[in-house]
């Protein structure tokens, strides 16, 4: 067989996964009293743990699909205004990036599902030197019982301004689980 068709029958790793992730979701939020009776969460703080898959524009070599993980704690200012602070570590043989990310997030109760948007700041460390970095961009949660939600997708453009590697392009998407407590 051809290496062009057997590309072209390759099924991509990230939309594979998150289409079970919501199936799974789905399933499960048909047994949450909370998603049943449509009440949405309103919890003053947010903890969610994410596996992150970031790919790069080639900055650091041939492009690359780093694997890792963030972490992030929101607190709420509004009822749909959050501020939140966000730390990831993402790696691949040869390189690896870590970074430390703050700023607005707006999130609304729709339905079953908590749709969000957000523009973090703050810095990364990547191969050698400190960037100043941005990431813009927003997600999907799932409520599946009165404190837990599905973090159904975490998609994010995220950019190294400046520095060493200054106007690196990468764009993060993740899937995991959040935790809501507080009045």
């Amino acid at each position: 067989m051809p290496k062009d068709v057997a590309e072209s029958r390759a099924v991509p790793l990230i939309p594979t996964l998150f289409g079970l992730l919501l199936l799974v979701s789905c399933c499960a939020l048909a047994q949450s009293p909370a998603a049943r009776s449509g009440g949405g969460n309103s919890a003053a703080y947010e903890v969610t743990g994410t596996y992150t898959h970031v790919l790069t524009d080639g900055t650091f070599g041939p492009p690359l699909g780093m694997n890792g993980w963030t972490a992030a704690i929101a607190g709420r200012l509004f009822p749909a205004v959050q501020v939140t602070a966000e730390v990831g570590s993402y790696r691949k043989t040869g390189a690896q990036i870590h970074s430390f990310l703050a700023g607005p997030q707006l999130k609304a109760h729709v339905w079953r599902i908590q749709p969000f948007v957000r523009g973090l700041f703050g810095l990364s460390r990547a191969p050698a030197s400190n960037e100043f970095s941005v990431a813009a961009g927003g997600g999907i949660d799932v409520p599946v019982a009165t404190h837990i939600s599905i973090r159904a997708l975490q998609c994010d453009y995220y950019r190294f301004l400046g520095g060493q590697h200054g106007k690196t392009d990468l764009l993060r998407a993740g899937i995991g689980i959040t935790y809501s407590f507080g009045d």
